[in-house]
């Protein structure tokens, strides 16, 4: 068997994005995915359950702000 491939030497140069996709995905705002996969953020996709964390004060939370959000609890 051999190791060539015919399209490993196809120019992309003249060829827009949706024909750069593969069939059976969709171009997204965080790249190529599966079509039936759909892009949410971490609060949509998920229910947080973190029942042993104590809740803590809204000044508290803001001396610890980081680059991500923070889903938890707050008194």
């Amino acid at each position: 068997m051999s190791n060539y491939d015919p399209l490993a030497e196809m120019s992309t140069d003249n060829l827009s994005v949706e024909e750069l996709v593969p069939v059976g995905y969709k171009k997204t705002e965080v790249g190529v995915i599966p079509e039936d996969w759909d892009v949410k953020s971490v609060s949509e996709a998920f229910e947080v359950c973190n029942n042993l964390r104590f809740p803590i004060s809204s000044q508290d939370r803001a001396r610890m702000a980081g680059p991500y959000p923070y889903y938890g609890p707050t008194k």
